[in-house]
């Protein structure tokens, strides 16, 4: 299962990244958020790319992880925290995990307190629902597992989707109780289709933030197709993310302007070291980068809560 990327040599720089962020300096629109408008933190406005963007990874040539920015792999740990396992409690991110990214959402125990949650609770709307989606009977419907389920039995299928999306829980306004402390951003809609003997994997996001979530958001999401093939006994063809709102925050413009100065470099390649049978087992240290030579991290980039 890690016999299918091209040699080094071979793997062509993937620009697709380095374009978003150039594409959403060029012609990005500007438009308030909850903390600029409510708050007056105008550093926080948002300058969006105003219409769905896509990018599209052939994993022959290599391990989708940003090269403009070194990143780790707590990424990953997010990934099959938050949509494997469901974790809603950010002090099991930092202390199971050694997930740090939510800290900041946290940092204002009001956001959890007006919404009814625990502090440090994302609320029963956030990506836990991939895991524990509400039924009507008070339930929880495990989407991942059946998914699974599905393309052993019958892979032909092209219904092999989740959603991180609860309608009644995400809304917020005069007479609405939202149950969720952040809406979730990637991971909006997961579709596996097997074609060709290869498992792809697709993937619509929400939104993302340009600047500091999506590197970590894209190797989370490689890492989870690469552990799907792996459990499921499929070799990975394709993945792709549709970016519904690709935006940066005002304070990250200078990071978004580096990142389109630098050159992108060949994707390292991930190889899976004793993988689990089972999806729940996964962690980073399954998986081993190699051959990857990023450009420098940068460091303090900002984050909204």
């Amino acid at each position: 299962m890690n016999d299918f990327y091209k040699p080094l040599n071979e793997r062509v720089p993937d620009q697709q990244y380095r374009n978003l962020c150039r594409l959403a300096l060029e012609i990005g629109i500007r438009s308030e958020t909850q903390q600029s408008k409510k708050k007056g933190e105008a550093e926080k406005v948002t300058i969006s790319i105003p219409y769905a963007a896509t990018s599209v990874y052939r994993i022959e040539n290599g391990f989708p992880m940003e090269t403009c920015r070194e990143i780790g792999k707590a990424g990953i740990n997010e990934a099959f925290a938050l949509l494997v396992h469901g974790v809603r409690m950010n002090d099991v991110l930092n202390t199971e995990w050694g997930v740090p990214f939510w800290n900041s959402t946290f940092a204002n125990p009001e956001k959890c307190r007006k919404r009814g949650l625990a502090q440090g609770d994302m609320g029963p709307a956030s990506y836990a629902v991939l895991h524990d989606f509400p039924m009507p009977d008070g339930s929880t419907f495990n989407q991942v597992q059946a998914v699974i389920e599905q393309i052993r039995e019958l892979p032909h299928l092209k219904t092999h989707t989740m959603t991180t999306l609860y309608p009644p829980g995400i809304y917020r306004g005069k007479g609405k109780n939202q149950q969720v402390v952040t809406v979730p951003c990637h991971a909006t809609v997961i579709n596996l289709l097997v074609l060709g003997g290869k498992l792809n994997y697709a993937t619509v996001w929400r939104s993302t933030d340009l600047g500091a979530g999506e590197a970590h958001d894209r190797i989370g999401h490689a890492a989870l197709w690469l552990a799907l093939c792996e459990v499921l006994g499929y070799p990975p063809g394709i993945m792709s993310i549709v970016y519904l709102n690709a935006h940066y925050y005002e304070n990250q413009r200078s990071v978004i302007e580096e990142i389109v100065s630098r050159e992108p470099r060949p994707f390292p390649i991930a190889t899976l070291r004793n993988p689990p049978s089972e999806i729940e087992a996964f962690r980073k240290e399954h998986f081993k980068i190699a051959e990857y030579n990023p450009h420098p991290k940068i460091e303090g980039i900002p984050v909204s809560p």
